[in-house]
Order: structure tokens, then sequence, then C-alpha cells
């Protein structure tokens, strides 16, 4: 998964101090339910950013989603998906104007994430899914 984000909270380790957000990426786990032919509930496990963060920035970011996706194919054969999603923050370290060299004080926050995906389905008849989405 990769992607932009905006936090006016937390640390962001891509970007100047003050710079409230900038690029992202993780490699997560993802469990899919099947709910009908055109709707899936998708459980997002992050591993990459907590294992990352915790040894290279001593800083805690741990946030687990699940999002229903909602697939719809077009007359032209692409498929899109889309839904809502819903997940839990836990943050363990700096606020965002901090950067590496200049750490401020370190905080624990946690709370709900919120989000929709947009995405493309780029192998149609493959039986694994890869996708181009935010």
């Amino acid at each position: 998964m990769a992607g932009m984000r905006h936090d006016d909270v937390r640390m962001c380790v891509a970007t100047d101090a003050g710079v409230k957000g900038g690029p992202m990426a993780d490699v997560q786990l993802v469990i899919r339910w099947n709910l009908s032919d055109d709707k899936t509930l998708a459980f997002n496990l992050p591993v990459m950013r907590p294992i990352l963060f915790l040894a290279a920035f001593n800083m805690f970011q741990f946030e687990p989603e699940v999002n229903l996706e909602i697939y719809k194919k077009l007359e032209s054969g692409t498929t899109i998906v889309s839904g809502p999603g819903f997940g839990i923050s836990f943050h363990s370290g700096p606020g965002y104007e901090s950067d590496l060299e200049n750490p401020g004080e370190s905080f624990v926050a946690f709370g709900p994430v919120f989000n929709w995906k947009w995405a493309i389905v780029l192998n149609p008849d493959r039986n694994s899914l890869k996708t181009i989405g935010a």
C-alpha cells in the first residue's frame, strides 16, 4: 500500500518539520471475506511501518483497519473498487513540528481512522487481485 496522508499531529519521517503529512507506504497482511459477487470485507493488518518506525525512528505507528470493498465492472472491462473503511490509530512518538535531527517531546495517542478506498483492478484475468488506488 502506498499513497499520501494528511496528519496535523504526528511527525512524518519523509518530510521537513512543520509539514502536516506526506508520502506513506506499508506492507500489510490483507485478509478478505467475500460477502457477495460484488462486495468484499477486507481486514488490513500493517506489518512494515510498525517494525520500521520502532527500529529506525524510535516511534510506534499501528493502524489496523476494516474496509468494505464494492466492485463495479465497467463496459470497458475495467473493474473499479470503492468503499468505506474504519480503523484504529495507535501512535507513540513526536509531533509534526519535529524532524529526525530535532525530535520534539513524544506523546501517546489513539483514535479512530475513517477512509474511503478508490482503486482499479489491474489483472482481472488472474486469480489474485492487484490494484492501484488510495
